[in-house]
């Protein structure tokens, strides 16, 4: 399995979110693959471009992130910072690769967030650019795909995914939550299932029906923002899951990927420590979701 990772992913931010999870995630899956001799590539991804960023933002907002120009800059609920559009220009980069090495390979992750809160002309959540959206606009323009599904298990709504693709019957936007952020009416291409509190047998037992919505849309690619913060622990996730809640919920959609043949691409998302859930155990969660997708796609192969 090939999958993306930098070491430029990670800036220096004053935010509850702890970006060292992405190296710390990367370490993880090294050590359990040579562990358990698995071949995995993690690979350096380029930075996404200038054009690639503007087939989802706006010039004005894209200009304000590079520059520092406030308030748009800020937007995104942390302070800017000159390391912050490497940053960005990176995680955004290794979506689209990761995106590009599913289509050609069946699996594949970014090993960062997928930003969902991210809209057109404004950041939002922690979030700077959506890099689910660029990976998608960036192989819509490439031909490789014509229509892709982002299911977002974050435990908050994936409002700025929703936003870009409101209009766009080709990206049907999926949100299991806890959290509805924002409110978007659903629609016949995107839906919001707001859960919050919830335990984890109605919660699988929802993701589990609502995966029929895949076979319906029949998409080139699916994208899966695999939230780590409906953690039973989390600090800011307000759900009820627990490690094995997780394990259940990744083997769900990557046995749905992989029984309907359609490329999968997952992100890191979410996952707030607190003192009684150190960001060892969201990386945990995060770690899982690599093993789940190995034994699924690989090791059953």
């Amino acid at each position: 399995m090939k999958i993306f990772h930098s070491d430029k992913y990670f800036a220096e931010i004053n935010s509850i979110m702890p970006i060292e999870k992405f190296g710390l995630v990367r370490d993880s899956i090294e050590k359990y693959a040579e562990k358990n001799e698995i071949p995995v590539e993690i690979a350096e991804p380029k930075p996404a471009s200038m054009d690639d960023l503007l087939e989802v933002h706006s010039k004005d907002y894209v200009d304000a992130v590079f520059k520092g120009i406030m308030p748009l800059a800020g937007s995104n609920g942390f302070k800017w910072t000159s390391h912050l559009p490497i940053s960005v220009s990176y995680t955004n980069g290794g979506c689209i690769e990761a995106a590009r090495e599913a289509l050609e390979n069946k699996v594949s992750a970014n090993l960062a967030s997928g930003f969902h809160h991210a809209a057109k002309d404004y950041g939002n959540g922690f979030c700077t650019f959506n890099g689910l959206a660029v990976a998608i606009m960036k192989m819509i323009k490439e031909k490789r795909i014509e229509k892709a599904f982002v299911l977002d298990a974050d435990a908050h709504y994936g409002n700025g995914t929703a936003r870009i693709f409101e209009n766009n019957p080709n990206v049907f936007t999926y949100s299991i939550c806890g959290s509805a952020w924002d409110l978007i009416k659903d629609n016949e291409h995107s839906i919001k299932r707001e859960m919050p509190y919830a335990k984890p047998k109605p919660y699988l037992h929802q993701l589990e029906k609502d995966l029929e919505l895949i076979d319906g849309f029949k998409p080139d690619l699916l994208i899966y923002q695999a939230g780590a913060d409906p953690y039973k622990l989390d600090a800011l996730g307000y759900m009820h899951l627990d490690i094995d809640d997780f394990n259940q919920r990744d083997a769900m959609i990557f046995k749905k990927a992989k029984e309907l043949n359609i490329p999968i691409m997952w992100v890191l998302a979410g996952g707030y420590p607190k003192h009684d859930n150190p960001v060892d155990n969201i990386v945990k969660i995060h770690t899982n979701t690599f093993i789940t997708a190995h034994e699924i796609f690989e090791k059953s192969a």
